[in-house]
């Protein structure tokens, strides 16, 4: 049976790795604070960055997209509602655009009720 070393167990309890991972469980809470407050940083050749900036306009870019999707849609509709109602559409076309218009309104209040709930 083999014995267990002692000096063997604490050559092992000292090594730079499990130092490490001794440190960061007893360090946890303050490294993960600290690393909260981090905006930005370089680690080696790596840079990074938080990526709050990026969220908040990708989030206003959307809204923006929405808006442009809203009123794309409104002169659509109104471009079909006009042809519907002029007396030169052909009769056999009236009803497709009748129906693709209530789909395009239909959609719409959809977007806008998704915007008001932002």
């Amino acid at each position: 049976m083999a014995s267990i070393n002692i000096l063997d167990v604490l050559g092992l309890l000292l090594s730079w790795p499990v130092a490490a991972i001794l440190v960061a469980i007893f360090f946890r809470r303050p490294i993960v604070n600290l690393l909260a407050d981090i905006k930005r940083g370089k680690v080696g050749s790596v840079e990074f960055e938080k990526f709050d900036r990026v969220v908040r306009r990708s989030e206003e870019l959307v809204g923006e997209m929405e808006s442009l999707q809203i009123l794309v849609a409104r002169a659509a509709l109104a471009e079909m509602r006009a042809v519907d109602d002029s007396p030169y559409a052909p009769a056999e076309h009236k009803h497709e655009i009748r129906l693709r218009a209530d789909e395009l309104q239909a959609h719409l209040e959809k977007i806008l009720v998704k915007a008001k709930a932002r």
